[in-house]
């Protein structure tokens, strides 16, 4: 073992090992330390913080607990997940802050789903074709385009926020096969009763908060790239200090080997600031399958580079 393998060693620690009855395509983290597993099959899992850490003595049969949430019936391929907190006042007077998670999936028939999840309750607020499938597109590389744009990839950015107003506006960011980025707008809030959630009596009989006749009035396109020449294989937004200021940043990969790095403080427009490739740097067929922003808060280190790691898939 050289120096460098010892040093990763002292680093990185094994926690646990899980295995999920499906085979896994997503997983996402929540702020409040659950675990949600997304699946080929389209099933999604959720694995609780407090089944996480527990001793393998005192788990069931030695194994994790995976609580299956829903199926979705196509693979989902990218999750992300919105902690909101809010502020409750208890029988005695006192103030307690309550965590609850806004979870946003994509899949590969083209759709994006949003679902509000409490501690007793897996709610379905709304479900959308980001993506439509072109029956008139032959390309060969896009077979599959003329059935289904498969969304590959999604991100969130909270907008604007106001509890008085009744708001909690959202940009919705989907990456397609079809080749373009599109950015959606809704209000959380338009969504869901916000005082039912608050009283935790969100659960109807159909299992939804209520039903929407015209979705496209609450959850509107506002904006569509197409800055890439094959898939847009994933996309990733974070708030990061560039050039000396806070800056929200987008990023986008594709199966033509170029990263996008955009500029998205204009809630109206957002600016391609930056394209990166990858093909100098890494010899043979390639495409980059992934890509994630570091978020850094310590200005010093991060003041004039944003941090992108890439996953590729490599053919030798």
């Amino acid at each position: 073992m050289n120096k460098s393998d010892q040093n990763t060693d002292k680093i990185v620690k094994n926690l646990f090992n899980l295995k999920i009855s499906d085979s896994i395509r997503c997983l996402e983290w929540s702020q409040d330390d659950n675990l949600y597993v997304g699946c080929i099959s389209g099933k999604l899992f959720q694995i609780k913080k407090n089944d996480l850490y527990k001793k393998i003595d005192e788990r069931e049969g030695g194994k994790f607990i995976a609580n299956h949430l829903i199926d979705m019936n196509s693979t989902i391929t990218c999750i992300r997940i919105h902690t909101f907190e809010f502020e409750k006042f208890t029988s005695e007077n006192q103030n307690q802050i309550i965590q609850k998670n806004f979870i946003f999936l994509s899949t590969t028939k083209g759709n994006i789903h949003i679902f509000y999840n409490s501690q007793h309750s897996f709610i379905k607020l709304a479900e959308f074709i980001a993506h439509p499938p072109q029956p008139e597109n032959q390309d060969l590389r896009f077979g599959s385009l003329k059935y289904k744009s498969e969304v590959w990839s999604i991100a969130i950015k909270e907008k604007f926020r106001s509890d008085k107003e009744n708001k909690l506006i959202f940009n919705i960011f989907s990456a397609s096969e079809d080749q373009t980025i599109k950015i959606w707008e809704t209000n959380l809030f338009d969504l869901i009763n916000y005082n039912e959630i608050i009283e935790g009596l969100c659960k109807k009989n159909d299992n939804t908060i209520f039903k929407i006749n015209d979705l496209s009035t609450i959850i509107q396109e506002i904006k569509s790239y197409k800055h890439h020449d094959l898939a847009v294989t994933s996309v990733d937004h974070k708030q990061v200090y560039f050039k000396n200021e806070k800056k929200r940043i987008l990023a986008s990969c594709s199966d033509d080997k170029f990263i996008n790095i955009y500029d998205t403080d204009d809630n109206n427009e957002f600016t391609l600031i930056g394209t990166l490739t990858t093909k100098n740097h890494v010899f043979g067929w390639h495409t980059i399958t992934y890509l994630s922003l570091e978020e850094v808060n310590n200005f010093v280190y991060s003041k004039n580079k944003i941090v992108v790691y890439l996953f590729f898939f490599l053919l030798f």
